[in-house]
């Protein structure tokens, strides 16, 4: 038998070959065959104790206990609770928490790979993976519920107010360029209401210079859209707002304002940020599938295309009946003098129709007096007067130039018709009235002619 002593608490304990607990009891023993501590339990196994050159596991430790109360470790105010140190040659799993089979790590902690924390919990409505809790309700503004680091640089941050704060110069990475088509998808679920907002970007600060800018959405670090502080939308150059699809919608955008009534209430601006002064600039180019139908110019000349295609003649129509005509150098609009059976009058009806100039906000007939002996019609001309004293010779542009139903008329100004006759010939191979000229010869004579738009003219009065 040995006769090792140990000191425990200021007592001393004689090594013992045999434990001296008598059955049934339990109590501390030192083994002199081991030189190490042993507890004799109630059963009368004993537990070898870490001390003396004995062994002792956490295993062990855990089956000696008889309730929760053993596996209980109780902390003091001066010490750590649990320190786990490295071994001088790394060990790579420093703490790992597995079931049974030990075929799942649930936690795991590494020196070499990343940190493991696995959830085991059945999907469900209340089913949660990980929760982070305060025992104690955190309202401070600048209190963090979760901080992540990268080598003591704050990374990402959660506030109690539900606020997630990033550094400067973020960029939030989804998906892989080579596999995903959708990167993004972000869904709200707030309750539908007049101060329901979906989504809300919030600046900390006012942003009051002129190029700052609250969203700015870019493609490969390439801006195509963005929207600055005082709520205007910039797009790139020549870019595009497409509405809907083309094959499935029948109405790609519609614009409305929300403007109260006044005096001064505009609906809508357009208005290009530098002045246009040069000549052929647009104000505004209306297409269909990009061939230009109207534009405004500069000058906020308003020049629509005939029918849809290229030409000089463009023309305006109301229910897809032409009622005005742009011919050469002026606006000609057409005129139903009969009313509708509701007592309405409509413009660029099938009724007879007479031609006139929109000239200074009023409809007036073009007067065009010619001092020369011979002169040639132009399609925008109404009134031809003739003030030469002698004999005088005009000719008429084509029929076709004119629109179905257009007036002319020609007059001997001079008051000497009788005996210097005004001619009257036709273009090409017209008629007037089935004949190849017209002649006025009395004194203050005219001829009001009528083009049927195609190839003839007709003498309507003949004075």
């Amino acid at each position: 038998m040995s006769t090792a002593a140990a000191r425990l608490n200021g007592a001393q304990i004689t090594s013992l070959g045999a434990c001296p607990v008598a059955s049934g009891a339990g109590g501390l023993w030192w083994d002199g065959n081991t030189s190490g501590p042993k507890w004799r339990k109630a059963d009368g196994t004993d537990v070898t104790l870490g001390a003396g050159g004995g062994g002792s596991t956490l295993s062990a430790a855990y089956a000696a206990g008889a309730g929760q109360a053993d596996s209980t470790m109780t902390l003091d105010s001066t010490r750590l609770g649990v320190r786990i140190l490295d071994a001088a040659s790394t060990i790579n799993t420093l703490f790992t928490i597995a079931n049974n089979a030990a075929s799942t790590n649930y936690f795991q902690i590494t020196t070499n790979a990343q940190q493991l924390i696995k959830c085991a919990m059945a999907d469900g409505a209340s089913a949660v993976a990980l929760g982070v809790d305060t025992t104690t309700t955190w309202s401070n503004a600048t209190a963090k519920l979760l901080r992540l680091l990268s080598n003591g640089s704050e990374k990402y941050s959660f506030t109690p107010g539900g606020t997630i704060n990033t550094p400067a110069n973020t960029t939030l990475a989804l998906g892989s360029a080579s596999t995903n088509t959708t990167a993004l998808t972000t869904t709200t679920n707030v309750a539908d209401g007049a101060s329901s907002i979906a989504e809300l970007h919030n600046n900390t600060t006012s942003l009051a210079n002129a190029t700052s800018k609250l969203l700015s959405w870019q493609n490969a670090g390439s801006e195509k859209f963005s929207i600055l502080g005082n709520g205007n939308l910039n797009l790139v150059a020549n870019g595009s707002v497409l509405a809907g699809s083309a094959a499935t919608n029948t109405t790609g955008l519609t614009i409305k304002s929300n403007v109260a009534d006044g005096a001064s209430s505009i609906g809508m601006i357009f208005d290009n940020a530098a002045a246009l002064s040069t000549a052929g600039y647009k104000s505004i180019s209306i297409r269909n599938n990009n061939v230009e139908d109207w534009y405004f110019d500069r000058d906020s000349g308003l020049y629509p295309r005939l029918n849809g295609t290229s030409g000089t003649a463009n023309e305006l129509a109301v229910n897809g009946t032409i009622c005005a005509s742009f011919i050469t150098s002026a606006w000609k609009f057409f005129v139903d003098p009969q009313p509708d059976a509701d007592g309405s009058r409509n413009l660029g009806t099938a009724s007879v129709r007479f031609g006139a100039l929109f000239n200074s906000g009023r409809l007036s007939g073009k007067y065009n007096t010619q001092s020369g002996t011979t002169y040639t019609v132009v399609a925008n001309d109404d009134y031809v007067g003739l003030s030469n004293s002698g004999a005088r010779t005009v000719t008429l542009c084509a029929a076709n130039a004119m629109i179905a139903g257009q007036e002319l008329i020609i007059k001997d100004e001079n008051g000497n018709a009788a005996t210097n006759n005004i001619t009257i010939n036709r273009a090409s191979t017209d008629t007037i009235d089935g004949a190849t000229s017209k002649v006025i010869n009395t004194n203050f004579g005219r001829v009001v002619l009528r083009s049927d738009g195609s190839g003839k003219w007709f003498i309507v009065v003949s004075q």
